[in-house]
């Protein structure tokens, strides 16, 4: 530990520390999901640069310092409007008014500070004027400074030269490099994965690539430690909250009894207290859209089944292969048929995407519930597949039927269970690669391991040759 504070980042993280110990009473009780973003706060008002050890003709400076050199060059960076000048905020307590009577500077004594700074390194001998042409993968506003300068040398007939980041581009240019090919792995048949759920069937045909890397390389995704996954937060609450609701009495009504679920699953989450309070309103809205469904269902349904595991083995070539899954709903219906229902918090597929087979997931698990030897789902028929698509916005959440009748229903799991059998008897030759979406029009939208495949850089190859 001691190592820690030996650095000048280290010395100055442990005076914060020490700062907060002592003044940390102020803040009062944080919640722990809170303590990164509130540490952040505090950090990036620091300023770290080092003492000692710096070129003998570069110096990197903060506006204030700059007013004490004449440099022969001088780059000014970071002329993004946000940033130099950044956003005017007045406060949350006093407004203009306010400040003058009480005699304190108003908010844009600030820039009229950067403003001097500005003119100050301007009038150096030689200057480059730089920022960034985009900021989070959005494009930046130059700063009021730059726009302004460039009006008062049109009116002049002056210009400034515009430079290219072509030097910039060169350092990332070698001589000679080894092209990327893409990755074609052709692991041996028994390193080959002999069960799958059927969340990954589709994945399966999008992108082999990923299913060799998660189920044969054992490799798993790292989210960031800053990202919450909000969304898919989101959607995991409202599936445990229906979960438990369902479980406690599949044919309740009652709203109140829902949302207090809700409620109690979202305050033991380690979201933030905003995103909280954000997701409690859009759980209002799916409730009303559940309940009026459950109303529905009363004269229909016998029984449900919420989150039903299910599996089923399957011979292909002499080999086992297992497939699983768990299925959001099963409602045992009261004509002895059964119904099964995916609840998707973001916008479900296209009817034609899950009849083409694109999208599998709903027609394995009717393919599952099919071949089930458990009681009650026992020589039962599977008459509807739905998808209920629950928006957190008033009147957007709504159901929709796959298939109009019995009959198209079992031709579609017919239709299903002979291409799965056709993409398990392909993966299982030991010739066949685990190739990165060997049909980009129909490449999935999120891929976890396309930094591994490399894909930007192959991908540039490709298009070049």
């Amino acid at each position: 530990m001691e190592r820690l504070w030996q650095t000048e980042a280290g010395k100055l993280a442990f005076e914060l520390i020490c700062e907060l110990l002592n003044e940390g009473e102020i803040l009062g009780m944080i919640e722990p999901a809170c303590y990164a973003d509130t540490l952040k706060l505090f950090m990036q008002k620091i300023s770290m640069r080092p003492k000692y050890g710096m070129h003998p003709r570069l110096d990197i400076l903060g506006p204030i310092e700059a007013r004490f050199y004449h440099p022969d060059i001088c780059i000014i960076g970071g002329l993004n409007e946000e940033i130099f000048p950044p956003l005017v905020e007045t406060g949350p307590w006093l407004n203009r008014l306010m400040r003058q009577q009480l005699g304190l500077p108003l908010p844009e004594a600030t820039t009229e500070t950067l403003a001097m700074d500005f003119a100050h390194c301007f009038c150096s001998s030689k200057v480059y004027l730089t920022r960034s042409l985009k900021k989070d993968g959005a494009e930046s506003v130059p700063s009021r400074f730059i726009e302004r300068l460039k009006a008062v040398a049109e009116v002049n007939q002056l210009s400034f030269p515009e430079k290219s980041s072509h030097l910039a581009k060169l350092l990332d240019l070698p001589e000679e490099y080894d092209s990327v090919s893409r990755p074609t792995p052709c692991p041996p048949a028994e390193a080959r994965p002999s069960r799958l759920p059927v969340t990954q069937i589709e994945m399966w045909r999008r992108n082999p690539y990923a299913i060799y890397a998660r189920y044969i390389l054992k490799l798993y995704p790292l989210y960031p430690l800053e990202d919450v996954q909000d969304n898919q937060m989101f959607g995991t609450l409202v599936h445990a909250t229906i979960e438990q609701f369902l479980q406690q009495d599949p044919n309740s009504i009652d709203k109140e009894k829902f949302v207090r679920l809700a409620s109690e699953l979202f305050k033991n989450s380690r979201l933030s207290p905003m995103t909280k309070k954000i997701f409690s309103l859009k759980f209002e809205a799916i409730s009303d859209f559940f309940i009026a469904q459950q109303q529905k269902n009363l004269s229909l349904v016998k029984t449900s089944y919420p989150e039903r595991p299910l599996s089923t083995h399957l011979n292909v070539q002499g080999r086992d292969f297992e497939l699983y899954g768990k299925v959001d709903r099963i409602d045992l219906l009261k004509d002895t048929t059964l119904r099964i229902i995916d609840f998707k918090t973001g916008e479900p597929p296209s009817i034609n995407s899950v009849k083409a087979g694109y999208t599998p997931q709903l027609t394995l698990e009717a393919f599952l519930l099919s071949q089930s030897s458990e009681q009650p789902f026992l020589n039962k028929k599977i008459s509807q597949l739905s998808y209920w698509h629950l928006d957190g916005k008033q009147g957007k959440s709504y159901t929709q039927d796959i298939v109009d009748s019995e009959s198209e229903l079992s031709d579609l799991i017919k239709k299903t269970k002979e291409g799965l059998e056709k993409l398990i008897a392909t993966f299982q030759n030991a010739n066949i690669p685990y190739e990165v979406c060997p049909i980009p029009a129909q490449a999935p939208t999120y891929n976890d391991y396309a930094h591994l495949a490399r894909m930007q850089e192959w991908a540039f190859e490709e298009e070049n040759t």
